[in-house]
C-alpha cells in the first residue's frame, strides 16, 4: 500500500463519516425540537402537550466539534507516518541483504527509524492536540446538560 492509496482511502473514510454526521444532525435536529410553553416556558411535545421534566429543565447543549481542518491535519500526518514506517521496511531489507560491508545500509536503516519515529511523535502532538480540545469542550458542555428550575 502506498502513501497515495492510504490518502485516498482516508479522504473517503472521512467524507463518509461526514455524510453520515450531517445526516444524523439533520434527524436529530427535525426530530427533537421540541417547542416552549410562552407563558410558563415549559418544553411542549410536538403535539404541544407539556413534556414532564420532573425538577429539572433539560438543556441542549452544543455537541463538542473539532475544527475540520484539525482533523485534515491529523490524517496528512497519519499518512506521513505510514510513509515513514513503509520507509524503515524497505531499508531493513536492504541492511538485511546487503553484502559486506553493511554499515552503510545499516546507517539507511538507522536513519528511516530516527525520520518514522519523528513522523510518529509529530502524529501523536496532534491526537493529544486534538483530544485536549474535544475533552476541554466536553468538559464546559457537561455542567449546563441540566439546570435547575
Amino acid at each position: 500500500m502506498g502513501p497515495n492509496f492510504l490518502k485516498t482511502l482516508a479522504d473517503q473514510l472521512i467524507a463518509a463519516r461526514l455524510g453520515d454526521a450531517v445526516r444524523r444532525r439533520r434527524w436529530r435536529t427535525s426530530s427533537a425540537r421540541l417547542s416552549i410553553d410562552e407563558r410558563t416556558g415549559d418544553p411542549l411535545t410536538p403535539a404541544g402537550e407539556k413534556r414532564a421534566t420532573g425538577a429539572a429543565t433539560v438543556v441542549e447543549t452544543p455537541e463538542p466539534r473539532i475544527r475540520p481542518e484539525l482533523v485534515d491535519r491529523m490524517i496528512e500526518l497519519y499518512c506521513d507516518w505510514r510513509t515513514e514506517c513503509a520507509g524503515v521496511h524497505t531499508t531493513y531489507e536492504r541492511f538485511r541483504n546487503a553484502s559486506r560491508p553493511v554499515e552503510d545500509a545499516f546507517a539507511g536503516y538507522i536513519a528511516a527509524l530516527d525520520r518514522e519515529q519523528s513522523a510518529c511523535e509529530i502524529y501523536a502532538e496532534q491526537v493529544r492536540l486534538i483530544e485536549s480540545q474535544f475533552a476541554a469542550q466536553t468538559a464546559r458542555a457537561r455542567p449546563s446538560a441540566t439546570r435547575s428550575r
